[in-house]
């Protein structure tokens, strides 16, 4: 990835109304898992937590692929295969499965929303980790973050 594409990509900041729309639905998803994870067994809850860190080892690997192999991958391309594997989970995981995507991606929201990044949104957690984030757009809210850039710039 050449040093110019680095840096815009590394500037790719939401505005307010993009990071409250963010925080708002993460906080809503985490408020949807929470009474399942309360209400369910230890054994559940491992398994929630362990389908979560595969989440995480999976997405640092796709982050690698598109940061290394990929950088001149379609955004928005980039975007739908990044969120397959999570909504793959969520239809064919039975209840473990979608507590666990539902609350990966809720977090996911809520780290974009306090760092004000405005990229795609189930790589918010390897970003955070390896400090480095993609070019791969948000399906739900980059349209939002275009459109309030266009409003308020």
């Amino acid at each position: 990835m050449s040093e110019q594409t680095s840096v815009t990509v590394a500037t790719i900041k939401s505005r307010p109304i993009g990071r409250i729309l963010r925080f708002g639905m993460g906080a809503f998803m985490l408020a949807l898992v929470v009474p399942e994870i309360i209400q369910a067994s230890w054994r559940t809850n491992g398994l929630v937590v362990a389908v979560i860190a595969g989440l995480i080892a999976g997405y640092t690997a796709i982050h690698l692929a598109v940061w290394r192999l990929a950088p001149n991958l379609n955004r928005w391309l980039g975007a739908v295969i990044a969120v397959t594997p999570v909504a793959l989970l969520f239809v064919f995981g039975g209840t473990i499965g979608q507590i666990a995507s539902v609350a990966y991606v809720g977090g996911s929201l809520l780290i974009d929303s306090i760092n004000g990044d405005a990229g795609c949104e189930v790589m918010a957690v390897p970003a955070l980790l390896l400090k480095k984030r993609t070019h791969l757009a948000c399906l739900l809210f980059s349209p939002l973050d275009w459109l309030e850039d266009k409003l308020f710039a």
